[in-house]
């Protein structure tokens, strides 16, 4: 019966709903009193509780994990945090490592994750792969806001084994009036691949205005 009652409540979630915040909501808050959570539902849950990833997608547009985790008054898992905390560190690293800069992490509130060489702001995205209803594959990343609060994102694509298939390195002005960047297999965005070296003109060009 129960896994009747969760196809029936994804076919109602799944099938021609035009997400809206408020449906957003309501479908996590149906899916945390059902199953007695009390940390907000990382992405697999999600899509493993509704048997595809509509709702996922959706959050990615619309906001964001965190958002939600605010509005429901939920803390995110720990692992799922510890993660992204994780993967701005290797993005410090690979910042000195690379390029010879110092990096530095913000405190969670700042609009930006990393200050390199205190005048290059960095904000890092992490995007685990998405099924498309089974039709394609690909990563999403919500930007947040129309207007770019750093001045280079990296953006890290996390495959099906935790490990990073691909890492995007893109000035914030390429996605100026936009808040969500999807890629796929392949994708016009493809050229921004490892380009750690914006991040060094980046800073030669604030050290010069000094």
């Amino acid at each position: 019966d129960r896994i009747k009652e969760k196809r029936s409540v994804s076919m109602a979630y799944s099938h021609g709903l035009k997400w809206s915040e408020e449906k957003i909501v309501e479908a996590l808050r149906f899916m945390i009193d059902k199953c007695g959570m009390d940390t907000m539902p990382t992405h697999s849950e999600i899509k493993e509780f509704f048997g595809d990833s509509a709702l996922v997608c959706a959050m990615s547009k619309r906001n964001g994990t965190k958002h939600y985790a605010k509005l429901l008054g939920m803390e995110i898992k720990e692992c799922e945090s510890k993660f992204g905390d994780q993967l701005e560190d290797y993005c410090v690293l690979q910042i000195q490592e690379k390029l010879g800069l110092d990096g530095e992490k913000t405190k969670p509130r700042y609009p930006y994750d990393i200050l390199v060489n205190r005048s290059v702001k960095v904000d890092v995205k992490v995007s685990r792969l998405f099924n498309n209803y089974g039709n394609s594959k690909y990563y999403t990343f919500n930007l947040e806001k129309k207007d770019q609060t750093c001045d280079i994102f990296v953006f890290y694509c996390i495959n099906q084994n935790d490990e990073i298939e691909r890492t995007f390195v893109i000035p914030s002005t390429v996605l100026s009036g936009k808040t969500q960047l999807a890629v796929g297999k392949s994708s016009m965005y493809d050229k921004y691949i490892d380009q750690w070296r914006f991040i060094s003109d980046y800073n030669k060009f604030m050290t010069e205005l000094q």
